[in-house]
């Protein structure tokens, strides 16, 4: 039974060594793969740039760029060249200037004019304004009288009023009273 137990441990042992290099192997092939999968990233980003430097679009439209700045420095050669292509130029320049000075002359007069007539206008509303507040002022002061009148009038009435009440209740008291033969019938 001994040699079962010993066949046995040591089919164990090696099917434990075995599992242990597999899984050893395929730790250590995890690193290779993120070690090459970084490469690869690497390698995806600049072959990307690549392409999308390298596309036909991209090219002729940097070529058409550089087309352009070649012809604007030829001109600006030719133009330092012959000093009189700038002094036309200037000439140009200094025309358009004068008559751009003009319009704007001829603006700032019409504007000039706009701001007087709108002065005379908001002088001529400010008095409209000024006439009419006069009579609202007028107006309103008549108002606040009248109501202090009809205010105290009201108060006098209320006086009058409490004071009827009372002669009424003292003729009311008489008429009740022993008194009352000696007075009129009337009370």
């Amino acid at each position: 039974m001994n040699k079962y137990i010993e066949i046995i441990l040591m089919a164990l042992f090696g099917i434990a060594t075995f599992l242990a290099g597999i899984s050893y192997s395929l730790k250590e092939m995890e690193k290779k793969v993120e070690v090459w999968d970084a490469k690869y990233q690497t390698i995806d980003d600049k072959v990307s740039a690549f392409t999308k430097v390298s596309d036909p679009k991209t090219i002729r439209l940097y070529v058409k760029e550089l087309h352009s700045i070649l012809d604007n420095m030829t001109r600006l050669g030719k133009i330092v060249e012959s000093g009189a292509s700038l002094d036309e130029a200037m000439i140009e320049y200094e025309r358009e200037h004068m008559k751009l000075q003009k319009k704007v002359s001829d603006v700032l007069a019409k504007l000039n004019e706009y701001k007087s007539w709108l002065d005379k206008q908001e002088n001529v509303i400010g008095e409209i304004i000024d006439e009419r507040g006069g009579r609202v002022t007028s107006v309103d002061n008549s108002i606040e009288s009248q109501e202090r009148k009809l205010i105290t009038i009201l108060s006098n009435s209320k006086d009058t009023e409490k004071d009827l009440q009372e002669i009424k209740n003292t003729l009311e008291v008489l008429r009740n009273s022993k008194l009352s033969k000696y007075f009129d019938k009337e009370l």
